[in-house]
């Protein structure tokens, strides 16, 4: 592939999600640009774009650490990308990667090859000793590189496009929604047979783009057409785009994705994220019975649970903890008087909103409960009567070999705990609840989601063997049990 410079600056982020991007049109790299923008909730550590220009047949790319607006931070960051396909990425690291950033590109074979994925490979450590076996050379630590090799592997065994994704799909263990485009003007988007992360299409006026959410079409301009199947790819090209369902599948996606990862706009296989949190809540509202003054979100993830929880309960609902957007997320704090700071530093208390009165805060999740013990402390020091916590995730007992940056037994608060022992010996509120995976289901109106991490059985094979392995060890590992 022969390519203008790659770009990259430097700053340190955090670990959670990532996001895709892939556009064929008019003024491709502005509306990926765009597109990144709006689902810049899935990745803030690096992003990039790679374009494709079908007259000059070169590939064009700008990648970077930081946010969208700090790598792209003026027009002419992105109008020199030309070309009328693009792909474009934004990204946190997973656990046990340097965090370069996609997407990743190779040579050949198609006169060159750009891919970018959100997911997390279960197999990363056979699937790269298979590969470095064929002689492919790795230039970064990321799974996407890995899928890269493994289509250009499978490509030139079968010299098919369609048979080397199926193959890829086959031997691939984990969550995988990639976009790729090549030097023949083609763009291929697929999801993996569980439909654990999500993808979806849409066009306008002739641009045609594939995202990770609608949040992210709905930014740039182009309307919603509908998901990509698991297990089915889309392939795409200037005179129109066609889907192929290629290997059996079952939809599974991810509950962590209408509960905290989505923007609440989105709509995720066929469910509206803002109407499954709110619908959730009325559900919290209805079944746990709590008399208070004063129903408030832990911003902005758990606003339209707390709105839901609030108008089922009857209990009026208010903002009383006031987010600093300024301030990093704070789990990756070092110990306990870094986290308390930094929950002192990212949230303010209304004291006229708690001052002598019940409250019932929501959030989405506990997973350590540092956090909520914070939060829960501050409240009472604003002069909270009495404080009772609602979770939106019932207990996460297990961790996520799927994408979700929970990677041990040991870091899981709720692991062989009960509520009342969390309650008791962490959060210590006047009470905690927990959602059940019931109410996920009604809230959902549909019980295709992946809770491996809520029931700790797991959906495929390297994922129950990888929880046996950590079961083992005690439950703790020091980098993720399928690297190297």
């Amino acid at each position: 592939m022969r390519c203008k410079k790659c770009v990259l600056e430097s700053t340190e982020r955090l670990q959670d999600s990532c996001g895709v991007v892939a556009t064929i049109g008019k003024n491709a790299a502005e509306k990926t640009f765009m597109a990144m923008v709006g689902e810049q909730n899935r990745g803030q550590d690096s992003c990039g774009i790679i374009t494709f220009d079908t007259e000059t047949k070169l590939f064009y790319p700008k990648k970077g650490y930081g946010l969208v607006t700090e790598v792209f931070k003026k027009p002419g960051d992105y109008a020199d990308l030309k070309g009328e396909y693009a792909v474009g990425h934004v990204r946190y690291p997973t656990v046990g990667s340097t965090g370069e950033p996609q997407p990743v590109e190779t040579n050949h074979p198609m006169q060159g090859i750009v891919l970018a994925h959100n997911g997390n490979i279960a197999n990363l450590a056979q699937l790269k000793a298979e590969l470095r076996k064929h002689e492919f050379g790795f230039k970064t630590e990321i799974d996407a590189e890995v899928l890269l090799g493994k289509f250009v592997q499978e490509l030139m065994r079968t010299y098919h496009d369609f048979e080397a994704i199926t193959s890829l799909m086959n031997d691939v263990d984990g969550s995988y929604s990639v976009v790729m485009i090549n030097g023949k003007g083609k763009l291929y988007a697929f999801r993996d047979p569980l439909g654990i992360k999500p993808l979806v299409y849409g066009e306008k006026n002739g641009t045609f783009m594939v995202a990770s959410e609608s949040s992210a079409l709905q930014t740039a301009g182009i309307n919603l057409l509908g998901d990509i199947p698991p297990g089915a790819v889309l392939v795409a090209d200037k005179e129109g785009y066609n889907i192929k369902q290629l290997i059996e599948a079952q939809l599974n996606t991810c509950v962590f994705e209408h509960i905290y990862f989505a923007n609440p706009q989105s709509v995720i296989d066929g469910i509206e994220v803002g109407s499954f949190r709110k619908r959730l809540g009325k559900i919290l509202g209805a079944r746990i019975k709590i008399e208070a003054d004063v129903v408030m979100p832990v911003p902005f993830s758990s606003n339209p649970t707390a709105q839901g929880f609030a108008k089922s309960s009857e209990i009026p609902y208010k903002e009383g903890l006031i987010k600093n957007q300024y301030v990093g997320r704070i789990f990756i704090k070092k110990n306990d008087e870094e986290r308390e700071m930094g929950v002192r530093l990212k949230y303010n208390i209304a004291k006229s909103v708690v001052d002598k009165k019940r409250v019932v805060v929501v959030d989405d999740s506990i997973v350590r409960g540092t956090t909520m013990k914070y939060i829960v402390k501050l409240l009472y020091e604003a002069g909270a009567k009495e404080v009772h916590v609602i979770i939106a995730m019932p207990m996460i007992i297990g961790p996520c070999f799927y994408g979700v940056n929970i990677t041990s037994y040991t870091e899981l608060v709720a692991h062989q705990k009960t509520a009342e022992q969390i309650n008791h010996e962490i959060i210590q509120a006047d009470s905690l609840h927990f959602s059940d995976i019931s109410d996920l289901y009604e809230a959902g109106r549909t019980k295709d989601f992946c809770v491996s991490c809520l029931t700790d059985e797991y959906l495929t094979k390297e994922g129950q063997r990888l929880s046996q392995i950590l079961k083992e060890n005690g439950g703790k590992m020091e980098r993720r049990p399928w690297d190297e």
